[in-house]
């Protein structure tokens, strides 16, 4: 998380205090300017887009998409529809981003680009928290 925040702070230097768009825009402005320092997620070893980091809303479409195939599944089969098929967490909106990603850093940013949140996965793939709340870093 901190190897994400650091670059996204570096791009902020060189855009007068915005971040970027989406991290895809993060990594290609900083692969260009030198400074983009990939990492692996801590649980599968992998890099890149999708795979040590996404963003928020992309993450969302991915869990709708799941969510969208389990619910097709189910349907055909006949079972009632379960909160978890097969692994897949097919869950209520204040739970939307358990067990898709373990180990996955989510980055999100307000409309006017001033105001960012990096969120991570635990192992398990739910939200890191701490005290109960999701451990989030901000420049708010």
């Amino acid at each position: 998380m901190h190897t994400f925040q650091t670059v996204l702070e570096t791009y902020a230097v060189d855009w007068g205090g915005l971040y970027p768009q989406n991290a895809k825009a993060l990594v290609e402005e900083a692969v260009a300017g030198k400074y983009w320092r990939d990492f692996n997620n801590p649980v599968n070893t992998k890099s890149g887009y999708g795979a040590s980091y996404i963003d928020r809303k992309a993450l969302l479409a991915r869990w709708r998409n799941e969510k969208e195939k389990t619910k097709k599944r189910m349907l055909k089969s006949k079972f009632q529809w379960p909160k978890i098929v097969m692994g897949v967490q097919v869950a209520d909106e204040q739970s939307q981003y358990q067990k898709l990603l373990p180990g996955v850093v989510i980055y999100d940013v307000n409309e006017d680009r001033t105001t960012y949140y990096i969120y991570s996965m635990n192992p398990d793939g739910r939200l890191m928290a701490d005290r109960g709340q999701p451990f989030v870093l901000s420049n708010s």
